[in-house]
């Protein structure tokens, strides 16, 4: 997988760059390649995009067309997914509400969306779950005792998808957090494992070698997997224009156009990814901190960034490296703020695949 495509199509990004800044850019080459590279381990079953990642449009449709389902937080998530795709198969889709709402759950449960939940929740409303098929969290001391006096069918299980999960000493060696459930489950049940930004588990060869090790321990589970979040984000990149350089007190200052503050959650996590100068690519990075702002007078934070560029001028175009995840929130902008402006570069050129989850009954779209 190409970490670094924003190089091949920096002539593209450059001119992109003209029209707005800041511009978050993804990559329908990088995120066909992720899909597709996933889609091709034998060890899994089922794989979901969280929407919540990033739910741009063409993101979601390239996941719809791949033969993808989605994980949701927010009912309206899954509401939007049923809507624009009419003719997607709503088990391909998976609740894993943030907030309990006893409308949502049971809109999830009459349109036949998988809800997953810890046990917490059924008391509250136990004319909800009653009778419901539920995928409940792995190792929950209380799991078995309250599905069973509820009457909960339980459809699976899930737990976050980390490296001590399983831990790499043999083929059968358990995890402590799969030890609790190992020894009895029913047969032929999914088991979600969940992105928790688990960055070790970013390449494709590391991962398939963890589901695998996994897979031999608790054999007669079905693997599910989020994709996860830190290999989501190699699909994207920020970039910004340059409006005014000057160093002072040891610090490289720099403003670029367009509001800071509009960047959300993105803006809060950007000084955890690499800032390079994509207008001078050869000069390099340095040791000198860069701290990034707003055009004087908009909002905004100033953003300071370890290794920045070594050379930066005005007019120049800085990049910030694996943006494709960076939640909902950083599109949504804020009280007085602009929504960040967002561009699906398209491929080049790519042969169709389609591996399409359609109904097969009742389908109306």
């Amino acid at each position: 997988m190409d970490n670094e495509w924003w190089r091949e199509r920096r002539d593209e990004l450059l001119k992109l760059a003209d029209q707005a800044s800041p511009l978050y850019v993804f990559n329908d080459e990088t995120l066909n390649e992720i899909f597709f590279d996933l889609l091709s381990l034998n060890v899994l079953e089922r794989l979901f995009y969280t929407v919540h990642a990033n739910p741009h449009p063409k993101i979601l449709r390239k996941a719809v067309e791949q033969g993808v389902g989605f994980s949701c937080v927010l009912w309206k998530e899954a509401e939007r997914l049923l809507r624009d795709f009419p003719r997607l198969d709503p088990e391909m889709i998976l609740f894993f509400p943030e907030s309990f709402s006893d409308q949502d759950l049971e809109k999830a449960f009459s349109r036949r969306v998988h809800v997953a939940s810890d046990p917490d929740p059924y008391g509250h409303w136990p004319d909800v779950f009653q009778n419901r098929g539920v995928f409940v969290r792995w190792g929950s001391c209380q799991t078995r005792a309250d599905t069973g006096s509820k009457k909960i069918s339980v459809e699976g299980f899930y737990c976050p998808l980390r490296v001590d999960v399983l831990r790499m000493l043999g083929s059968d060696a358990v995890g402590p957090c799969l030890k609790a459930e190992a020894g009895d489950p029913p047969e032929a049940i999914p088991l979600i494992l969940r992105d928790v930004g688990e960055k070790t588990l970013k390449d494709v060869p590391g991962l398939a070698e963890h589901l695998e090790a996994v897979a031999h321990a608790v054999p007669r589970f079905r693997l599910w997997l989020e994709v996860p979040k830190a290999m989501m984000a190699r699909a994207g990149c920020l970039i910004m224009e340059v409006a005014r350089v000057e160093e002072k007190d040891g610090l490289r200052w720099i403003r670029v156009h367009g509001e800071t503050g509009a960047l959300g959650t993105g803006h809060e996590s950007l000084r955890l990814h690499q800032l390079i100068n994509l207008t001078r690519l050869d000069l390099g990075q340095s040791d000198l901190t860069v701290r990034i702002g707003g055009e004087a007078g908009t909002r905004g934070k100033w953003i300071d960034v370890a290794n920045g560029p070594a050379v930066v001028y005005e007019g120049d175009v800085l990049l910030f490296t694996e943006m494709g995840a960076p939640g909902a929130e950083a599109f949504s902008g804020g009280p007085g703020l602009n929504r960040p402006a967002q561009h699906y570069l398209h491929a080049r050129s790519m042969c169709p695949v389609s591996i399409f989850h359609e109904k097969t009954a009742g389908d109306t779209g």
